[in-house]
């Protein structure tokens, strides 16, 4: 029986899995909002204390870089320590690592219903792949392929310069220096970095910004506000925020697929892309993947998909127990 977790700034997902022959099935599992716990160390005693099996090991993918077995993510509200939680689990192998380490690892489970493909691209099976999340924070994760093997490398590329290129692009960066000292990736694309793009907009036309959206806005999530008037043509100021996060979404990703060399694909997660595929799917986000001048020859080549699973990292780090404990 493995324990499975996916932690992020706003919820951590835990599951339990057996693992028989590579498959995975799922036994149980459970969203809890992280901000409701003071403990990773917590969510788990809740979660064993409703759902109690006797478990074998575990594995933990959470939102931070891991160094030594903890981790502080920016994101999160504590930290996440390995042997805290082994301890808590009455000593059983406990492994953590980096969320999109998880993400990355889970997508071998996804089947053709899990994931929506915006660019086919053409696929080379032995080529890198990487997984670019948005959600809470900014993720990114590559997998080398070489010598048949799977290597996943975590990073912290969410926090990297944002790059302008346009005259309206070094106007956004102006604005987000007045309120952060640094100005990265995942101040643009996240769900943060939403409501960045939104306020930018509005500054600049705050007449477009009828008072039922103001009062909208102040009731409760507002990225997920956003999100919601501006698919269903209620609020024109709200596509035209998804619109520039599906623009920067696209060129960060153009960025990623260049760097790592991704003839393999490029894989859109987190909680953000699966609930905008469709606005991915407009000319937006494509036509700034492919903007990269000379060499745009390759990205037109390179696939991008959404996943759509949420349970992806979660898969992942339960794949990620199972070949740990079978190799040993």
């Amino acid at each position: 029986m493995i324990l499975a977790g996916d932690i992020g700034g706003t919820n951590a997902r835990l599951g339990l899995f057996t693992s028989r022959g590579g498959a995975l099935s799922a036994v149980a599992t459970h969203q809890y909002a992280t901000q409701d716990f003071e403990s990773l160390e917590k969510i788990v005693t809740c979660f064993v204390h409703t759902y109690g099996h006797e478990i074998s090991c575990a594995c933990f993918g959470v939102a931070g870089p891991v160094i030594a077995g903890r981790s502080q993510g920016v994101n999160m509200a504590w930290p996440v320590d390995q042997d805290a939680l082994a301890q808590t689990l009455s000593g059983i192998p406990v492994t953590l690592i980096n969320d999109l380490v998880a993400n990355a690892n889970g997508l071998t489970q996804l089947v053709a219903q899990d994931y929506r493909t915006i660019h086919a691209g053409k696929i080379n099976p032995q080529g890198n792949i990487a997984i670019l999340a948005a959600g809470t924070g900014l993720g990114i994760a590559s997998v080398n392929r070489s010598d048949g093997e799977d290597r996943i490398s975590p990073s912290e590329g969410g926090h990297s310069d944002f790059s302008p290129q346009s005259d309206d692009d070094i106007a956004l960066l102006r604005f987000l220096r007045k309120q952060f000292s640094h100005v990265s990736w995942e101040r643009v694309v996240s769900g943060s970095g939403l409501c960045n793009l939104y306020e930018f907009l509005r500054t600049r036309e705050p007449d477009r910004e009828p008072p039922w959206l103001r009062d909208a806005l102040a009731e409760g999530d507002r990225a997920a506000c956003i999100a919601k008037h501006g698919q269903d043509g209620s609020s024109e100021l709200c596509r035209l925020a998804l619109l520039r996060f599906a623009h920067y979404y696209g060129s960060l990703a153009g960025n990623l697929a260049l760097q790592l060399y991704t003839t393999g694909g490029i894989w859109l997660g987190g909680g953000i892309p699966s609930k905008l595929s469709t606005i991915l799917t407009e000319p937006t986000f494509l036509d700034a993947f492919l903007s990269k001048g000379r060499i745009q020859y390759l990205l037109e080549a390179i696939p991008v998909h959404v996943v759509l699973n949420d349970r992806t990292a979660l898969l992942g780090a339960a794949q990620w127990a199972a070949a740990s404990t079978s190799a040993t």
